[in-house]
């Protein structure tokens, strides 16, 4: 069944990357700092710039190529198509969320974070300040809106719930699509909360709707999309992913104090993301501070007991066995010390 939505979901995507033009496209090679290194192809969970700033700054910067690759992004819509698109040989490296690897290894396909890239999380559950509701808690008989059904968000939002005290089948998921949707989703009163990406709560704020954040701190565990590849890329290309990894740092860092560096290369990506400076700061400042562990880990940590943790809240939700999920497999942290040197 899930095998079936990842391909739907990819399809889905294909379909709508054929109606792109531009770099903002599925092969998006424009930009000024290119190579003719080793190629490789990584696929983002989202077609926004922003959310993975610094994939894009380390190809405009050259800090790709400084490390021998030739790197081409593709954006798409959420972490079904990522792995489908991974399993098809389209894309050596991906930006799942970590739910649906666990699912794709419950489903038989071995995929593994070679790198924790957002340990601080990218997701929250919001609601309507006018809602007047306390925390997740208020949720229950409600209805909680996502962008995709397959996306990282829905299992983020089924944790808080759990947490929460709240059964699964106590509050329905409607899926709205993105950011702008879920403001009409609100509007109409379709929805009673959002689980989503920072991008999309701030699209919200910037729409003019006051939101309460629902998050709490149950969860704190929880990390955001990783950099992923298969078992057997992990095994036979160690090199490629320590030099994609060190490069990948190299514009977290160099971002931090650089945001125009950001803003420059999301021009050449997704330039609408841009035109207002003021959202795009909101924005780039909360992804900033999601890049950086809670815990002071170096950069791409995979915390082990938060790998447990997030295993153990897909089993109560009833998606798989536990006891069916070699957990040391969805990760590994051999690259760590080679992306700190």
């Amino acid at each position: 069944m899930r095998k079936f939505t990842f391909l739907t979901a990819a399809v889905a995507a294909a379909l709508a990357l054929t109606a792109c033009s531009g770099p903002t496209s599925s092969d998006s090679t424009g930009g000024s700092a290119e190579s003719a290194g080793t190629p490789v192809t990584i696929a983002m969970a989202t077609p926004s710039c922003l959310v993975f700033y610094p994939a894009y700054v380390a190809k405009e910067q050259g800090f790709f190529a400084e490390q021998g690759l030739d790197v081409t992004i593709q954006g798409l819509n959420g972490s079904a198509a990522v792995i489908q698109a991974m399993l098809a040989g389209q894309a050596q490296i991906g930006t799942p969320g970590a739910v649906p690897l666990v699912l794709a290894q419950a489903d038989g396909e071995n995929f593994q974070y070679f790198a924790n890239a957002a340990p601080g999380g990218l997701f929250q559950l919001v609601s309507p300040t006018e809602n007047g509701m306390a925390d997740a808690s208020a949720l229950s008989g409600g209805t909680i809106g996502v962008a995709t059904a397959d996306g990282n968000e829905v299992s983020f939002a089924k944790a808080i719930m759990t947490a929460a005290g709240v059964a699964e089948g106590d509050y329905e998921f409607l899926v709205v699509g993105e950011g702008g949707q879920a403001v009409a989703g609100f509007q109409r009163g379709d929805i009673d909360a959002y689980a989503a990406s920072l991008d999309a709560v701030a699209t919200i704020e910037y729409a003019g709707i006051p939101i309460d954040n629902l998050t709490g701190t149950a969860t704190a565990y929880l990390f955001g999309n990783g950099l992923a590849a298969t078992a057997e890329y992990v095994t036979q290309s160690p090199e490629v992913l320590t030099s994609f990894g060190k490069a990948y740092k190299q514009a977290v860092e160099f971002s931090a104090d650089n945001p125009d560096a950001v803003f420059d290369a999301c021009a050449e990506y997704q330039p609408q993301e841009v035109e207002d400076r003021d959202y795009a700061l909101a924005l780039f400042e909360a992804i900033k501070g999601s890049l950086v562990s809670p815990d002071s880990d170096p950069f791409g940590y995979n915390n082990p007991a938060y790998w447990e943790q997030v295993v153990a809240d897909v089993a109560v939700t009833g998606d798989i066995q536990a006891d069916d999920i070699v957990v040391d497999d969805l990760y590994t942290n051999e690259f760590v010390d080679g992306f700190n040197q």
